[in-house]
């Protein structure tokens, strides 16, 4: 069974990576994007609360992404020490196709399944990532 569950996280990276690269991304990138998207104006440290990677992992996506046309820096009003991260155009854009792609992705696997075995796995799946939710809180309290 562990065989299987790395051989399918292994192949579910290597399609994703290859899809994000067609559209101009790396993984991870698609995860700050969305959050901005849906936080428009939030802060760096936002994020980082939010995926629970290091400040440096995060900054170095949003360079890479402001770089890239995907997200805009705007100083605050009152303290220019201050930035809040926004979305362009084509982030926007970028955001739908990724969008458009998981959906896919889903509609793929779906038809593999009968209903019930949907919501078996489904069950499973929550079942597996409450686990390791607790997993980590426990490495974080230790």
């Amino acid at each position: 069974m562990e065989q299987i569950f790395e051989e399918i996280l292994i192949l579910h990276f290597q399609e994703n990576y290859m899809k994000l690269q067609e559209i101009g991304l790396y993984p991870g990138q698609e995860i700050i994007l969305g959050y901005i998207i849906h936080h428009e104006g939030d802060m760096q440290s936002a994020i980082v609360s939010h995926t629970k990677k290091k400040a440096s992992t995060i900054a170095k996506a949003i360079q890479r992404m402001e770089q890239s046309g995907y997200v805009c820096r705007k100083k605050d009003a009152n303290d220019k020490r201050i930035f809040h991260l926004y979305t362009t155009d084509l982030g926007k854009e970028t955001y739908a196709k990724i969008t458009e792609l998981k959906k896919q992705e889903c509609e793929y696997y779906s038809h593999l399944f009968t209903e019930e075995e949907k919501q078996n796995i489904y069950s499973y799946l929550i079942r597996i990532r409450d686990s390791l939710k607790g997993v980590q809180k426990n490495e974080k309290n230790n």
